[in-house]
This record gives C-alpha cells, structure tokens and sequence, in this order.
C-alpha cells in the first residue's frame, strides 16, 4: 500500500478489507488479505495479500489504468488511458500495455549504485544533517492504512483513514 501511494503521488482516504486464516492456522493471524482502497485522487486500488500465495506481484486496477510488479520486482507492466511521464516511466500517449524492466544490478539485492535506493538515500541525508525525505509522518501513516484494513474486516464495511 506504501509503495501505490508513493507511485500515485495520493494518500489512501479509505479502505474496505476482509481477511481470514485459511492456509496456515499456526501463525496466529490472518493469512488472506483483499481490500479496496480509495485513494485522495479518485483512483481505486484493488489489494490481495495472501501468507501462502504462489509468486510474487503486486498488482493495481484504477479507474485509469493498471499496473502490475512482477517477477520479484523485475518487470512493471502499465496500461493507462491517457498519456503519463515521470522520472523512471514515459507511458507516451496512453492506451497499450507497456513494460519497464529494472536496471540490471551490480552489486547485489539492493544495489546501492541505484539513485532511488532507499537506505543510501537515508544515510545521505541523516549523515548531512537533513531530514529523511519519508520521516516517521509516512510510516504512521501506512500503520493507519492496515490498522483500517483490520478494522473494516472486523465490522464489515468501510473504514475512514
């Protein structure tokens, strides 16, 4: 949810979430997780978290477009209706899937050469006596957000962030 909020440049506004234990009754909590979100900007995400799932993707269906993270974070595949630019995306005008491959690593998992890499990015600005660009305001922040998802799954409906 983190990671569709930062993409989307928009907060999550409001959830709706049901979850259950069904593959695995000795880890003491839910295993299966689906939620809608509503984020600030209109957009609808569509989340699925499942303990005992097979693979690996995170997978967006808004009401412009959709994206899907594949292949351990290898492969961004994007379809929009309209044109989008940024800094590491060019969806030129819109309307076909397009896919982004990440940049072949050199150093391992983390890649510390990566300008987006979020711990270097950390160090830097501590070690220089600024603020992180996401202090504590966006990890409690994405606490709130899962706090609604368990909340609107024990009372059955929607929960204000």
């Amino acid at each position: 949810m983190n990671l569709v909020q930062w993409w989307l440049n928009a907060p999550i506004t409001e959830i709706f979430a049901y979850n259950a234990n069904q593959y695995c009754p000795n880890i003491g909590g839910d295993d299966v997780t689906t939620a809608v979100g509503k984020l600030e900007n209109g957009v609808l995400g569509v989340f699925d978290s499942g303990w005992a799932s097979d693979g690996m993707s995170r997978e967006v269906y808004g009401t412009k477009g959709r994206l899907n993270l594949r292949e351990d974070d290898r492969f961004l595949d994007l379809t929009l209706d309209g044109p989008y630019t940024s800094e590491l995306i060019d969806a030129g005008a819109g309307g076909k899937m397009m896919t982004v491959a990440r940049p072949a690593e050199t150093d391992g998992f983390d890649n510390v050469a990566n300008p987006l890499n979020q711990q270097r990015m950390f160090i830097e600005r501590v070690s220089a006596g600024l603020a992180p660009l996401n202090g504590g305001e966006v990890g409690r922040r994405d606490l709130a957000v899962v706090m609604a998802a368990y909340e609107s799954a024990r009372v059955g409906r929607p929960v204000k962030i």
